[in-house]
């Protein structure tokens, strides 16, 4: 063996040990994926933990919530969340934020046209565990993906967009979230939120799953759920009823 195979062996070796240990820290004990429908009996507790976070980190009072939610829990306690809701013809909350539609704001940035049904928004992004908000955004973007969307949207702080960007996911800044803008709230209920400057972005799910397939922790991460996200996409999130799906890796 000469010196560069000691080395690439050596390099391997390093990045096998910090894999393990990053998902260790994700997953063990593997947490439950599980899929909340808007009259499943287990939503109300979602979104009660939901404006738990929000009040406790920003002192906001959060009543509108978007209909699905997938979140991430170890040992029957919630350490991820966040909302879905597949676009329609309806206005997203987000679109409070925009000038034009969603869509037209995507295609500046997409290839090729974009519908209005092949976009996914999320929200309600709350988490109370190290690493989870990024394991349940892998396993977000493999759902969407396999469901046939092509683009989600959010409102991101930059917190949430710094760890996003960790993963390697590309996201395109579409507008800023000005209070100014919203019409169903005010910005008292928001509490300190405005304040951190969040901004509305898309991320093309195409992408996330090539990051996701060429980094070997990541690809490692989603093969925990591989089957169950199959099963879940299936179920195709905008056609989801009063059942409560869990899965579980």
């Amino acid at each position: 063996m000469n010196m560069q195979e000691i080395r690439q062996t050596s390099q391997e070796y390093s990045d096998n040990i910090h894999a393990r240990q990053w998902l260790n820290r994700w997953l063990v004990p593997a947490p439950a994926l599980n899929l909340h429908s808007p009259h499943s009996e287990s939503t109300a507790t979602v979104q009660q933990y939901v404006a738990r976070q929000f009040f406790q980190t920003y002192g906001a009072t959060v009543h509108e919530f978007l209909p699905i939610f997938l979140s991430l829990s170890c040992r029957d306690q919630l350490s991820a969340v966040t909302g879905i809701r597949p676009v329609d013809a309806s206005p997203l909350f987000l679109e409070q934020y925009l000038d034009n539609p969603i869509e037209l704001e995507i295609n500046r940035y997409s290839s090729v046209p974009v519908a209005r049904h092949q976009i996914a928004e999320i929200g309600n992004l709350a988490a109370t565990q190290r690493g989870s908000s990024q394991l349940l955004f892998i396993l977000l973007a493999a759902t969407l993906r396999r469901a046939n969307f092509e683009w989600l949207v959010f409102t991101a702080t930059p917190q949430v967009r710094k760890a996003i960007s960790k993963l390697g996911f590309e996201l395109h800044p579409v507008a800023d979230a000005r209070a100014s803008r919203l019409q169903t709230s005010t910005e008292k209920e928001w509490g300190s939120y405005y304040r951190t400057q969040p901004v509305v972005v898309a991320g093309q799910l195409a992408q996330a799953i090539e990051v996701i397939n060429e980094r070997k922790t990541l690809r490692a991460a989603l093969s925990f759920y591989d089957a169950r996200i199959d099963s879940l996409a299936k179920e195709q999130l905008s056609g989801a009823d009063s059942a409560d799906y869990s899965f579980t890796a």
